[in-house]
């Protein structure tokens, strides 16, 4: 009898431990959970503060960009041609924004040295344009094609997709 005493009581002592484990485990778990949580809402708060710092940096850009448009100086910058006309051609920024500038009569296009048209301009075409605003529109005075591997141009978009949308917010040099 006292051998099947020992082996109920070392059996119990067994469970018991098992339970501890098991408890200390469960909780070590809920640990390591809370820590996720946490990492989480540190990485959520961190991202909110990398967009609020970029889209502040985006308005002291467009501020800075419609200051040079008010004073007359030229704007540059490189983008993707999304779509263009006879008038009037859609550009893409990096950041992907989009905007229209408009061919004026003395606007010059070339591609390297060569002096080019309107029609030899494609969409997905990466390209440097030097714009004034000009009676309230963004007239052209160069665009240069640029050799080389355009960037993503995305899907084409038509001319007048976003006329008030600011160069260069996000995206483009001056």
């Amino acid at each position: 009898m006292r051998t099947f005493t020992f082996g109920v009581i070392a059996s119990l002592g067994f469970l018991v431990a098992c339970e501890t484990e098991q408890r200390e485990a469960s909780e070590a778990v809920e640990d390591v959970r809370q820590a996720e949580r946490e990492a989480a809402q540190e990485v959520g708060r961190e991202v909110q503060e990398g967009r609020e710092e970029v889209a502040e940096a985006r308005r002291e850009m467009v501020k800075e960009l419609q200051e040079m448009e008010r004073s007359g100086e030229p704007v540059e910058f490189d983008a993707v041609v999304t779509g263009h006309d006879t008038d009037t051609m859609n550009l893409r920024l990096e950041s992907g924004e989009t905007f229209d500038v408009d061919y004026g009569p003395a606007a010059k296009i070339m591609r390297g040295t060569d002096v080019v048209t309107v029609n030899d301009i494609q969409p997905g075409q990466m390209v440097h344009v030097t714009y004034r605003y000009v009676d309230g529109k963004r007239m052209v005075e160069t665009v240069t094609v640029r050799e080389g591997t355009p960037m993503p141009s995305g899907q084409p978009t038509t001319p007048g997709t976003n006329p008030d949308a600011t160069p260069g917010a996000g995206g483009g040099t001056r």
